[in-house]
This record gives structure tokens, C-alpha cells and sequence, in this order.
């Protein structure tokens, strides 16, 4: 049981470190991109996922929360 919570807290910190909150200038958070293993997502304020950026031979590919290609970066 206890390797099994060690494992757990160790996922869950190994998850906050890729994480980044963005602020406006009044430091209202404004949003978070959380790191994937294929690229990054892409957060509002409240949690809600708004896209995702995914890492080509070329750059960055964005798709909408949906899953339909944007434009790339």
C-alpha cells in the first residue's frame, strides 16, 4: 500500500511540474498549459480545456478542444 501512494504523490508531483499558469496584468490567472508527451494542452481560467499544440518534425500543429486542426505554429 505504501509503494502504491509513493507512486502516486510521485505521478502527481511529475505532473505539476509541467504545468505553467499564465496572468494578465492584474494578476488574474488568465489560463494554464499542462505539458503531454506528444506536446502540450491548453487550459482557461476555470480548468476547461481550450486546445492542444502538438510537436511535428516542423514546429507545432494547434487543434481546437474538439480535435480539428487550427493552423500550425
Amino acid at each position: 500500500m505504501k509503494k502504491f501512494l509513493v507512486l502516486l504523490l510521485m505521478l502527481f508531483f511529475a505532473n505539476v511540474a509541467f504545468a505553467v499558469t499564465s496572468y494578465d496584468r492584474y494578476g488574474q490567472k488568465t489560463g494554464s498549459y499542462r505539458q503531454t508527451t506528444s506536446g502540450y494542452n491548453s487550459y482557461d481560467r476555470y480548468g476547461s480545456k481550450t486546445g492542444t499544440y502538438k510537436e511535428t518534425s516542423s514546429g507545432y500543429n494547434k487543434y481546437d478542444k474538439y480535435g480539428q486542426k487550427n493552423w500550425k505554429l
